[in-house]
C-alpha cells in the first residue's frame, strides 16, 4: 500500500498559524547567547545578551524598566590619600600623562608636576593662573585663568620654558577678567582649541591655533550670551563640543569650522559648565552649575533621558568612558564626589570628601591605575586622591 503526500501539507515551522521560527526557547538562546559564559536578560521586547565582565564586577539591578549592568562593588569607591602642600594656593586646572604616571597641576601663579606612583611632588614651574591644561608629546598647554587673553605652552623637556601666543584680539569683551576658559586638542592633526568670551554682551568664541606652527589658525563667533566655559573634542568624526553659558550646549562642525547644532535647555541664568563623550561617542554629558546633568544624543542633540537635578553647584568633572562612568565634584566644603552610570544618566553612588577638602575646581580620572583626583581651590593646596577601582 502507498500513501500519497496531501498537496497542503506544511512543512515550514514558521507557517504553523500563531507560531514563528524561533518560538523554541532553544532556538532563540542558540541565536542571542554567543559566548561562553553568558547570560540573558530581557529589555521593554525581547530577550537579549549580556556578556561576561571583567573579573569581579557584580550584575547589579536597577530600577524596573532598566537593564541589569556590570559594576565595581560600592566600597571600591573610597577616598585613600591627599596631597597638601602650603607653599602652594588653591588648586586650578589639571590633567594626567597616564603612560609616564605624572599628574600636572595648576595653582595660584605655579604647574605642578606630580608622582602619581608615590604621591610626591616631582617639580614645580612659576606662570599665572593655569587652567585647561591639554598635552601632546612635547608641550603642555594652558590658559591664564586671570591673566592676559591668551594660550600658554611649557616645554616638557626641561620643565621651564614657556611661549605665549596672544589671542586678545578674538578673545576679550565682557568684564574685567575670566575670558578665556577652555582648550580642547586635537594631536593627530596639530590643532587646539580655545574657548571663551569674544565680545562686549559675551559672545562665546572659540579659537583655532596650529600647534605646530604655534599660530591662530580662525575663529568663531556664537553670538550673544554663550560664552564657552568647557568643550570636549571628537577628532575622528570632526566634531568640537561646547558648554556654554546661561542655557545652551553646541556642536562645532570641525571640517567647515561652524556651528551644527544647538540644545537649549529651556530654564535660563544656569551655565553648562562641562561636556563629556561616552566611550563610542554617541552620548554627550553636558553638567551645568546648577546641579543637572543633561544627557544628549551626539546625532541630534536631543535628550536622551530625564535629566539629573539636585546634585548641587559643580565646576569639577571627568568621565572614564570605557569603564561607563562620569565623577563630579561639587562646589561645597567639603566636596562630594559624586557617581553616574554613563549607559543610563543615573547615579551609582555619592560620598562627602574629608572636612577642608572643599570646592573642587579640578577632577581628573587615571584610568590605568584605577583613581581620580580632585583638586580644591582652597588654601593651601590640597589634591585628593581616590580609588574608582582595583
Amino acid at each position: 500500500m502507498w500513501l500519497v503526500k496531501p498537496a497542503n501539507i506544511i512543512t515550514d515551522h514558521g507557517l504553523l498559524s500563531g507560531l514563528s521560527d524561533d518560538d523554541h526557547l532553544q532556538y532563540l538562546l542558540r541565536n542571542v547567547l554567543t559566548t561562553h559564559g553568558d547570560i540573558f536578560s530581557r529589555n521593554a521586547s525581547v530577550i537579549q545578551r549580556i556578556a561576561p565582565n571583567t573579573d569581579g564586577k557584580i550584575l547589579t539591578t536597577h530600577n524596573i524598566g532598566s537593564l541589569p549592568t556590570w559594576e565595581p562593588p560600592l566600597a571600591e569607591f573610597a577616598r585613600i590619600g591627599k596631597y597638601e602642600n602650603d607653599a602652594y594656593g588653591g588648586a586650578l586646572g589639571a590633567i594626567i600623562d597616564e603612560s609616564n604616571g605624572i599628574l600636572y597641576h595648576g595653582c595660584a601663579y605655579n604647574i605642578l608636576k606630580i608622582n602619581l606612583f608615590n604621591f610626591s611632588l616631582i617639580a614645580n614651574v612659576a606662570t599665572g593662573y593655569p587652567y585647561g591644561l591639554q598635552l601632546d608629546s612635547t608641550y603642555l598647554y594652558y590658559i591664564h585663568f586671570l591673566g592676559t587673553e591668551g594660550l600658554y605652552r611649557l616645554l616638557l623637556s626641561d620643565f621651564s620654558t614657556i611661549n605665549f601666543l596672544d589671542l586678545s584680539a578674538y578673545i576679550t569683551g565682557w568684564g574685567s577678567a575670566y575670558h578665556t576658559k577652555c582648550c580642547a586638542i586635537d594631536t593627530k592633526n596639530n590643532l587646539i582649541y580655545i574657548g571663551g568670551t569674544g565680545g562686549a554682551t559675551s559672545n562665546g568664541t572659540v579659537v583655532k591655533v596650529n600647534t605646530s606652527t604655534f599660530a591662530y589658525v580662525a575663529d568663531i563667533d556664537l553670538g550673544n550670551y554663550t560664552t564657552v566655559n568647557g568643550m570636549c573634542i571628537d577628532a575622528a568624526n570632526q566634531k568640537l563640543y561646547l558648554a556654554c553659558l546661561n542655557r545652551y550646549v553646541k556642536k562645532i562642525r570641525l571640517d567647515t569650522f561652524a556651528v551644527e547644532a544647538t540644545y537649549d535647555a529651556g530654564t535660563p541664568n544656569s551655565d553648562f559648565s562641562n561636556v563629556f563623550l561616552n566611550n563610542d561617542k554617541t552620548l554627550l554629558f553636558a553638567i551645568r552649575q546648577n546641579g543637572e546633568v543633561h544627557c544628549l544624543k551626539t546625532s541630534n542633540m536631543n535628550i536622551l533621558f530625564d535629566k539629573i537635578t539636585g546634585l548641587g553647584t559643580i565646576h569639577a568633572g571627568d568621565i572614564d568612558a570605557s569603564a561607563g562612568y562620569l565623577y563630579l565634584a561639587t562646589w561645597a566644603n567639603p566636596s562630594k564626589i559624586i557617581v553616574i552610570r554613563t549607559n543610563d544618566c543615573t547615579v551609582r553612588t555619592s560620598f562627602d570628601l574629608s572636612n577642608g577638602e572643599g570646592y573642587g575646581i579640578a577632577l581628573t580620572v587615571d584610568k590605568t591605575r584605577g583613581h581620580h583626583y580632585v583638586g580644591c581651590y582652597i588654601d593651601p593646596l590640597r589634591i585628593v586622591k581616590i580609588r574608582s577601582f582595583d
